[in-house]
């Protein structure tokens, strides 16, 4: 259709930069240009609320946020207009060091500031080279009127990497929550949830977005950054708790207790503030479900396409008595909302990319329920392999497991014809998207090689 405007029409004069404004919409962002708009909302949300913030970022550049550090250094004005300054790293850990380092009272220019927001960004093997600076900066804790947030940039299919990187079992190994965006408006949503949750518990929080939801563009309404999070009141040992840093004190005694404060009251103020601010939902509530189903981020995305194909939308979920559930927050797994979930089920249907991660946080909340479901997964009833454990879930590899899962529950479309594999030919890669790629060069009498945004040993 074409649009036709009368002889003197005038029209408001527009910039692709406004995008990044505040309030700017309906328009059409990539989840890399959501970051952008994410930091810029942030500080806006930090004015209304009497904070003076500012926001240091740095990281290093791999897919699937590669062209992250180039975005924000081509919008100047923005940047700086939202007191954003962005440096981009060495590497990862020399990147994560500094982030680390913005959350130092002892060197926080309380004239201006009140805190700063400190922001890393790296793919998956980054998080690897990061984790010393990482596991330092979550167990003393972040600033509380600044916070920390890691935005990792994850390949389960290993599309740009060497190995399939999946990066939520690394950062929970840390005690670092994380979560799962679906796409762009989830970005400035959940990067904006995060940060509040960063100062609210001391914990760094990472954001885990997949190339789908990198590359991928949406639709972004004005009102996406009108957040008003909620700090939850708790109490520890029959103590109201108020989160405060732990000192760096290189004593036995004082180390073990940051980490039992991490583990006990902080990670406590976690599991509240995804309860209070509903990070988790129940999607399709249907009332005597014997089954339920539960995914998070891009894998939710890919149930509930696999569903639909297979003739089951919300309606028909209600008719069969099928619930499901959506993870916003993949760690640690809020306990009151699986609990909610669960009750009267016969079996929880666990999709999720990669071995058993959430499945294992859910059976740890049921076990020993009376009247607990059960639970499957990568293993159906009778242990044989129901969910791929290999690379990344689409809603064509979840057909078969979603059959077999539901069989006897509800009435399903037959199967459509067999796919066809065609052959394919990938051409040779001439670039990367790593710096070290296209500034390192091996002698010319000597062969090298390099992997796609990522790192690999190659002898010469």
């Amino acid at each position: 259709m074409t649009a036709v405007f009368e002889p003197g029409t005038s029209f408001e004069a527009y910039d692709l930069a406004d995008r990044y404004r505040v309030g700017a919409g309906p328009v059409l962002l990539t989840g890399i240009q959501a970051i952008a708009r994410m930091l810029v909302e942030q500080r806006a949300l930090d004015q209304r609320r009497g904070l003076r913030t500012g926001t240091f970022i740095s990281g290093y550049p791999g897919s699937p946020l590669g062209g992250l550090d180039q975005l924000l250094l081509g919008l100047p004005k923005e940047m700086a207009d939202a007191d954003i300054t962005v440096v981009p790293g060495l590497n990862e850990e020399l990147a994560a060091t500094a982030v680390w380092g913005s959350q130092s009272a002892v060197t926080l220019d309380t004239e201006r500031y009140d805190g700063v927001t400190g922001v890393w960004y790296g793919k998956g093997p980054g998080v690897d080279r990061a984790l010393d600076a990482m596991r330092h900066a979550n167990m003393y804790g972040a600033h509380p009127s600044g916070g920390m947030l890691m935005l990792v940039g994850d390949d389960p299919a290993a599309k740009s990497s060497t190995v399939p990187a999946v990066s939520e079992r690394t950062l929970a190994s840390l005690g670092i929550p994380v979560l799962f965006p679906r796409n762009a408006s989830e970005i400035v949503e959940y990067g904006m949830e995060g940060i509040a949750l960063s100062r609210a518990s001391g914990c760094v929080v990472a954001l885990k977005i997949v190339a789908d939801v990198a590359d991928g563009a949406w639709v972004v309404n004005p009102e996406i950054g009108v957040l008003d999070p909620v700090m939850p009141k708790t109490e520890w040992e029959g103590m109201p708790y108020t989160y405060e840093p732990t000192k760096i004190e290189l004593f036995p005694d004082r180390i073990v207790g940051a980490e039992a404060k991490l583990y006990g009251p902080r990670m406590n103020v976690v599991k509240a503030y995804a309860a209070e601010n509903k990070l988790n939902r129940i999607e399709v509530k249907a009332p005597d479900a014997k089954v339920g189903i539960v995914a998070s981020g891009s894998c939710y995305d890919s149930m509930r396409q696999g569903l639909k194909d297979l003739g089951l939308d919300h309606d028909e979920l209600m008719a069969a008595g099928i619930r499901v559930l959506r993870l916003g927050m993949m760690w640690p797994v809020e306990p009151t909302i699986v609990q909610t979930f669960a009750e009267g089920l016969d079996e929880i249907v666990v999709v999720e990319d990669k071995t058993s991660f959430i499945e294992q946080g859910i059976r740890e909340i049921l076990y020993g329920e009376p009247t607990a479901p059960v639970i499957i997964g990568k293993k159906d009833r009778a242990g044989v392999p129901l969910v791929p454990l290999d690379g990344e879930l689409t809603a064509g590899r979840l057909l078969a497991p979603l059959r077999r899962a539901l069989k006897g529950h509800a009435e399903l479309k037959a199967a459509g014809p067999a796919r066809i594999d065609l052959p394919l030919r990938r051409p040779r890669a001439r670039r990367t998207s790593a710096p070290a790629a296209r500034t390192t060069a091996p002698p010319r009498s000597r062969r090298g090689a390099s992997a796609v945004a990522a790192s690999a040993a190659t002898p010469w």
